[in-house]
């Protein structure tokens, strides 16, 4: 009986298997659906095939795993690639035909032809030069959703060899660039801008407060600037050593700057910060510190990146002179 109890305890321990065996996402080299049309316009016609970026990982096994035997990734509900993965990031990079695009969470079609021709009516004089010219990029909710199935050989039980298959799936909305082709006018094409031009992070100390006899600096200003390419949510936090600014979003219209301010309070700790020094003096404090400006887009994918240090250096603080009045008698 109790050979039993263990068996059907272990047999419940092996089928409680965690669904968060593949993680999908985004590809970083983005997903871009071409339009186009004749030389004037409207735009009329979509190229016949693009190329899907899908990054696909296993964040663990499963119980008592025999094989895994690769995972398979679905595109409007057909196979379009397959590959082992494990623990890494695995890139794939397959052409397939245009289906549907659909607007993430009402499901709703969207048309690429006409989401050109709009772009193109509602332009200024000038954006229809460029769009003639350059043509131009659209981003918006929109995309493919995608499908991962991963297939694993798994024992069903410790005691003897009881051989399952297991699949895990994991499905992803991928957003979809639309490229506007020129429509007439100039040679020149221009590449995709990119979200984030530049990005720049400048330190400085402020303040000053008395800390064991020395004047230390109170306080690190960070002045971050970011220099926009084309239009499209960002946010951004800035980082240093036990410190972790709040996370701001930067309105972005597209080719504008944008400033993001924090402030940094230095703590100081005259028994770690100082070293004993010659003849029991202590020497001044203080304290090198490092910064970095962090800049995502709306998906979270970091865009833009800069750096700051800066030395915080303490000095003597001035000596209290006591002034001694006179006494009555003097």
């Amino acid at each position: 009986m109790f050979s039993l109890a263990v068996a059907l305890l272990s047999f419940a321990n092996l089928h409680d298997h965690h669904e968060d065996r593949l993680k999908l996402q985004r590809g970083k080299a983005g997903n871009t659906l071409v339009v186009s049309g004749p030389t004037g316009g409207p735009y009329d016609r979509i190229g016949p095939q693009f190329e899907l970026n899908v990054d696909a990982r296993l964040p663990g096994e499963p119980n008592n795993p025999i094989e895994n035997r690769g995972m398979t990734l679905f595109y409007d509900g057909k196979a379009v690639a397959s590959a082992t993965i494990g623990g890494g990031w695995h890139h794939f990079r397959v052409q397939v035909p245009h289906t549907t695009l659909v607007r993430f969470g009402s499901g709703y079609e969207v048309d690429p032809v006409a989401e050109c021709n709009k772009a193109f009516a509602t332009a200024s004089e000038e954006g229809k030069t460029h769009m003639r010219r350059n043509g131009d990029y659209l981003e918006g909710d929109y995309g493919y959703r995608v499908t991962g199935v991963q297939h694993w050989v798994v024992n069903k039980s410790k005691m003897f060899e009881e051989w399952e298959d297991k699949r895990f799936t994991d499905s992803e909305n991928i957003p979809i660039i639309i490229r506007c082709e020129p429509i007439g006018g100039g040679q020149q094409v221009m590449k995709i801008a990119p979200l984030v031009k530049n990005a720049t992070l400048r330190a400085q100390l402020v303040g000053e407060e008395e800390h064991a006899g020395q004047l230390c600096p109170d306080k690190v200003r960070l002045y971050g600037r970011v220099e926009t390419g084309r239009k499209g949510d960002l946010w951004a936090l800035m980082r240093g050593t036990n410190y972790l600014s709040p996370r701001r979003s930067l309105q972005n219209p597209g080719n504008v700057t944008r400033s993001v301010t924090e402030t940094y309070d230095i703590r100081w700790a005259p028994r770690t910060d100082q070293i004993a020094g010659s003849e029991g003096k202590a020497p001044l404090m203080s304290r090198d510190l490092a910064f970095d400006l962090n800049v995502a887009d709306a998906n979270n994918r970091h865009v833009a990146r800069a750096s700051a240090k800066i030395t915080a250096a303490c000095k003597l603080a001035p000596k209290r002179v006591r002034i001694q009045l006179p006494s009555k008698a003097d």
